[in-house]
């Protein structure tokens, strides 16, 4: 009785256990006292049954995986305790059993810790862009608008005007004004400037007001198209009809809204906003290149060095999001019947896409990894976001001292 390892190209160990016939039914008798103590006969005391009455009331295939669990556990657990040099993880896989000249053969597969190679030591001379996070004037502007925008205060009226807001119903009807299709949207401001089509069509008209336009795609948003899937309907006109119009009056930032918006802030003064909005883009900005760039790193890294990921990482993390996807959609009926279909129809590309962007994920990880080992980057919280991307950026920056 032996076993052998083989290192494979996948993370992995290929691992062969052979035992003769008379050392398998060892485990056999093994297994067999396993099954004893839910065996009942009567005039037996309870785990005292007869191993070969035992053996006639277990399945056959039962005790044969009984058989295998035994002999595999045993011989892992002796094969763990003789190479604990190697970093196995994960469970077997890819059993497979075999018989040939009374030896009976079982081989199956364990993944190991991945470790990154090194092709060359170039990866070593890269270094992060700079990065210029200030702010600039037209951003601080743009922020300051969509603040007005969120303090904005609606009045209801009952027209409508380039400052309204207000809802429209629409309905699509085909050439024998049968309908095709129908819904609802809010249409403002950006709607307006994205589609100035929308001017002519809606501006100045009155609350509940209906009117028919030719059913039309060009220059319209979206959100008015037909959906129906039924090919043989084709939408020609479509009713509109307008209702709760209200009008937005977006508030001027001085010292008085200033103290009303972000007085608990401690912010009392236009100067010490527009400080605040600054550092707050700046501060977003630097985290969005800072990210942008440590990727652009580890892409050129990969030239240099390589790892692979054991199909345990992959697998593991693939059954939780599923099963985390599946959860968060199936308790609405809805979208209990969309995951359904989903599941039938599209279930394995989903799980492709999965596996594929988590292997990225740890791929990069464990590359990242290796370089701030090299850069010894020890105070490191890898929990903590973007604590890895700051050190590494204050390390290897280009104008930094290392080398």
């Amino acid at each position: 009785m032996e076993y052998t390892l083989q290192a494979w190209n996948a993370s992995n160990y290929h691992i062969t256990v052979t035992l003769s016939k008379d050392e398998l039914a060892w485990y056999k008798s093994k297994a067999l006292t396993a099954f004893q103590k839910d065996i009942k006969e009567p005039w037996f005391r309870p785990w005292h049954v007869p191993l070969d009455i035992v053996e006639k009331k277990v399945q056959p295939q039962y005790l044969e995986v009984a058989i295998m669990e035994e002999a595999i556990h045993a011989w892992t657990k002796k094969m763990l305790d003789e190479n604990k040099d190697i970093k196995f993880i994960g469970n077997i896989y890819d059993l497979d059993k075999s018989e040939k000249d009374n030896i009976v053969s079982f081989t199956y597969k364990l993944d190991i810790y991945p470790e990154v190679e090194e092709k060359n030591d170039a990866w070593q001379s890269l270094r992060l862009e700079a990065i210029d996070a200030s702010a600039t004037e037209q951003e601080i502007d743009e922020t300051l608008t969509n603040l007005s925008k969120q303090y904005a205060s609606y009045e209801t009226t009952d027209e409508v005007s380039p400052d309204s807001v207000f809802k429209v119903s629409f309905i699509h009807t085909d050439a024998n004004e049968k309908v095709v299709d129908q819904g609802s949207a809010y249409i403002g401001k950006e709607e307006f400037i994205e589609f100035p089509w929308l001017d002519a069509l809606f501006l100045w008209k009155k609350e509940w007001e209906s009117f028919t336009q030719a059913y039309t795609e060009e220059n319209m948003p979206p959100v008015f198209f037909s959906r129906h899937t039924d090919k043989s309907l084709t939408p020609t006109q479509t009713m509109f009809t307008i209702g709760d119009i209200k009008n937005a009056f977006y508030p001027e930032f001085n010292e008085t809204t200033i103290k009303k918006f972000f007085g608990n802030e401690n912010i009392k003064t236009k100067e010490e906003l527009l400080e605040k909005i600054s550092w707050l883009i700046s501060n977003q900005k630097y985290e969005t290149i800072l990210l942008q760039n440590v990727d652009a790193l580890l892409q050129k890294a990969t030239e240099s060095l390589q790892i692979t990921i054991p199909k345990t990482l992959v697998d593991e993390e693939v059954k939780v999001r599923m099963k985390s996807l599946q959860e968060r959609l199936w308790w609405e009926d809805k979208l209990k019947e969309y995951f359904q279909q989903l599941w039938e129809e599209q279930t394995q590309k989903m799980h492709e896409e999965i596996k594929q962007a988590w292997l990225s994920s740890l791929q990069k990880f464990f590359i990242l990894r290796k370089i701030t080992e090299f850069y010894e980057l020890t105070d490191i919280d890898w929990q903590a976001p973007l604590n890895v991307e700051k050190k590494l950026y204050e390390k290897i920056w280009p104008d930094s001292a290392s080398s």
